[in-house]
Formats: C-alpha cells, structure tokens, sequence
C-alpha cells in the first residue's frame, strides 16, 4: 500500500500561476469538457492535440512535471491491464501467437491498447491537475456557485458542493 501515499490527486499544490488564478468553475467546467472530448476521440491525431493542450496547461500552471507524472504511477497496473486485453483480445493480424492458449497478440490489438492507455492516462492528468491548481475550498465554492440556479428546482447544490469536497479528502 505505499503506493497510495504517492497519490497526489486531490492535493493542493500552492503556486502562484496563471492556471491557479482562474476561477475554479471555469477548471471545473474545462476540465469536464476536456474528459468528455478526450473520450469521445476516435483516432490517435486527435488524441495527440489534446496531449500537447495539456502540456500546455501544465506548463502555464507553474507545477513540476515530476509531480504530475506522479499520478500516474498507482495507475500503471490499470494502464497494463487495458493495453494486455486490448493486445489479446482486439482481431487483426497476429504478430505473436501465445501457445497453448487460443490468444494471440495483434498489431490492431496494440494499437487500440496504446490508444486506450493513452486516454486514460489524459483523463487522470486533467483530473490532477484541476486538483492540484484548486484548494478544496475553492472547489467547493466554485462547484456551488455552478450549480446555484438549480436550487430552484430543489437541487441541493450546498449539499452536493460539500460532497465533492469530502470525497476529495479521502482520496489518499
């Protein structure tokens, strides 16, 4: 479990960047916007501008590399785990057959788990990096005043704010 203590996903990190100065709706909504265009991306091209977007903010946020890439590492098994299904179980054609068993790896296979890998590996970074940028309590305010005009319609905003925020402390 030492794993876990490298997690810095829901960790504030100080600085003073221009990414830590925007208003923590417009992170919240551009992060959530980002996740959903990251994983409705059909092809590599794509994939890759939003990569280079990323690394971009990163770069504005003023944060260490080393830091971010961090939150990577406690997702390395999930990351193998959907790049080995993907080699194994996507048809095409068979670069290296696995004796005994009616498995084979395949180049389309490869493909579609770096792909799938990738993507994941982008959504953790925007998730971390909203994270990171925003403390908890701006979170809170900012998720709130979002979904303030809602309360009309009896939707608890306080409640579901205050919800995010303790589900963020409990992230290790």
């Amino acid at each position: 479990m030492a794993f876990l203590q490298d997690i810095t996903l829901g960790k504030y990190f100080p600085a003073d960047s221009f990414i830590h100065r925007l208003d923590p709706r417009t992170k919240f909504l551009s992060t959530l916007t980002l996740m959903i265009a990251v994983l409705a991306t059909p092809g590599f091209t794509p994939l890759f501008l939003f990569c280079a977007f990323l690394a971009i903010a990163v770069a504005l946020s003023g944060l260490p590399t080393a830091l971010i890439l961090r939150n990577l590492r406690p997702f390395l098994y999930l990351f193998a785990f959907t790049f080995g299904l993907h080699a194994l179980l996507t048809p095409g054609i068979t670069l290296w057959r696995i004796p005994y068993l009616d498995l084979a790896v395949t180049r389309e296979g490869l493909e579609r788990g770096a792909f799938f890998a990738l993507r994941l590996a982008t959504v953790i970074i925007a998730a971390s990096l909203m994270t990171l940028t925003t403390s908890p309590m701006e979170l809170t305010g900012g998720l709130e005043r979002l979904l303030n005009p809602l309360r009309r319609f009896g939707f608890p905003a306080h409640q579901l704010a205050m919800m995010v925020t303790i589900s963020l402390r409990f992230i290790p």
